[in-house]
């Protein structure tokens, strides 16, 4: 996925979430993946498969960030916008050091709308991301509504200067 092979990556996806029943983010992934290549009905149907599990993991462990964070992406994908918002909020109420879940947040408020929270989650991710981590912000699509941003610009624009050291130490 990460690569932009996202239709070779369905297929791994898939075959990872039957291996195990309870996984959520491969379902997530390949959702995320059929949305990318323009599959809407396929994300759905992935999306809504995604969600149960979801739910599941949520019923047992209501503290889980993580999945909350993840939900509120899946629920976007399905055009459940409030309630996208509503999970996304409520994940942000529970601490979470976790780069990552810094990251999923702001693709969460972006997919329904939620710019300035987007970007407020994307730079404090941005701030512990590995520099290489730019190429991959600039390429996901769950992003898209921010790359006209004058923030969204800013960030990319730093961590592009971060990742050219990096490069240059590397080299030297």
């Amino acid at each position: 996925m990460r690569l932009g092979l996202s239709k070779a990556a369905i297929e791994h996806y898939e075959r990872a979430a039957q291996l195990f029943e309870a996984d959520y983010i491969c379902l997530y992934l390949t959702a995320a993946c059929h949305r990318e290549v323009g599959r809407q009905e396929e994300c759905e149907s992935v999306a809504r498969r995604a969600l149960a599990r979801i739910e599941k993991e949520i019923a047992v462990r209501p503290d889980n960030g993580h999945a909350m964070t993840i939900g509120a992406i899946v629920l976007a994908y399905l055009g459940e916008t409030e309630r996208a918002k509503e999970w996304a909020s409520r994940a942000m109420t529970i601490e979470s050091e976790d780069e990552q879940d810094n990251y999923e947040l702001a693709c969460a408020f972006a997919l329904v709308n939620e710019v300035d929270r987007a970007l407020d989650q994307l730079e404090r991710y941005s701030d512990e991301m590995p520099p290489e981590r730019i190429n991959w912000i600039k390429r996901d699509g769950d992003l898209m509504r921010l790359h006209d941003h004058p923030r969204f610009q800013a960030l990319v624009e730093r961590s592009e200067a971060k990742l050219a050291a990096v490069q240059s130490e590397d080299e030297a």
